[in-house]
């Protein structure tokens, strides 16, 4: 640590929380999501949870979407959220918020003190008496009260990754962990900006270059500039490539044999569509960010070497006239290496 600079830690796998059980582990994306004072040392952090079938987040008290458990073979849907409450600059609580929900990865805030929490997989649980994952939920400031675990079919069932809300238009731009992968934005029914809102639904489309059908930007090159349109989703909730038993990977790892096809694999729905339809195609989007009339959003994998691609998409009024660049391609990995998530300071550098 840098002389004159101090640092704390908090919030630690197995610490108990506010309701007596133990904080989750696989900490994953977060965001602040409401100041609780005007001096900005008082405020609510909202933090996921990147689990699989470990177990069930929170007690019986915290709003969860799917208790479907089977045993040994099925402890429970493992992820969820957890809000971390600073007064004065200290730790004064930890409360569990989701559960009930499967490797939520990352996702962003809302102008009105909410978490969008993305799940990035793809389960079509119906078929064996569970419920299906690869969705969207909002999670409210715990004092705003309780999230409803209703999942915003309309996002798209896809292995989702961060979210990103233009709070001039209302409009939620996502990004999609899959490779090939899309970016998408959600319009949503209800423009009300409040809790619950996105939540009655919307219309889901795909990023495509204008002039250039399935236009594939994996690979582009740091400057490359693109006029966009967007390609509209019929379907947000239709079926993947192929769904398939998990041989290895997850299962291996959590020791699960012996379950039924209900796993995504391949393109996802969404992504299928809006290919059908010229959308444009990049290797592995992850982390998006929201600032002063753009959205930054990372390429992970992208660039001539895959070491990846910083993208800035610059809204236009009534998102007519949207243009992409890729500001920043990374020439080698002591330069930057996989770029994942995205933020920008309060001073306005991207970090």
């Amino acid at each position: 640590v840098p002389e004159g600079f101090q640092y704390r830690t908090f919030g630690w796998t197995g610490e108990e929380m506010d309701d007596g059980t133990p904080t989750p582990d696989r900490h994953d994306g977060m965001g602040v999501v409401r100041a609780l004072n005007d001096r900005g040392t008082s405020f609510v952090l909202m933090r996921n949870h990147e689990r699989g079938f470990v177990g069930r987040v929170g007690s019986s008290d915290t709003p969860s979407y799917d208790d479907y458990q089977d045993g040994p073979l099925v402890p429970g849907m493992g992820g969820g959220t957890t809000a971390l409450i600073f007064r004065d600059g200290q730790l004064s609580g930890v409360v569990p918020t989701l559960a009930g929900t499967l490797v939520n990865c990352a996702g962003g805030v809302t102008p009105w003190g909410s978490w969008l929490t993305c799940e990035e997989i793809i389960v079509r649980g119906e078929s064996v008496g569970a419920r299906d994952h690869g969705y969207v939920f909002e999670v409210p400031s715990p004092d705003l009260g309780a999230s409803t675990a209703v999942p915003i079919v309309d996002m798209g069932l896809m292995k989702h990754e961060a979210v990103a809300l233009d709070p001039r238009s209302g409009y939620v731009y996502l990004t999609e962990d899959n490779g090939p992968s899309g970016i998408y934005r959600f319009r949503p029914n209800d423009p009300g900006q409040r809790l619950g809102a996105l939540e009655r639904g919307g219309r889901l489309e795909m990023l495509k270059v204008k002039g250039l059908d399935n236009a594939d930007l994996g690979s582009a090159p740091q400057s490359a500039t693109y006029d966009i349109e967007w390609v509209t989703i019929p379907e947000p909730d239709a079926d993947p490539e192929r769904l398939t038993t998990p041989r290895f990977g997850l299962a291996q790892t959590l020791s699960i044999g012996g379950l039924p096809d209900i796993f995504g694999a391949g393109k996802s729905g969404p992504y299928m569509q809006g290919e059908a339809g010229g959308a444009a195609s990049f290797r592995r989007p992850e982390g998006c960010w929201y600032d002063a009339g753009r959205v930054f959003f990372t390429d992970t994998t992208g660039g001539a070497g895959r070491f990846g691609n910083l993208w800035s998409l610059e809204l236009s009024s009534g998102g007519d006239a949207d243009r992409l660049e890729c500001v920043f391609s990374s020439p080698g990995e002591l330069y930057a290496d996989r770029l994942d998530n995205v933020c920008v300071s309060p001073n306005g550098g991207v970090v």
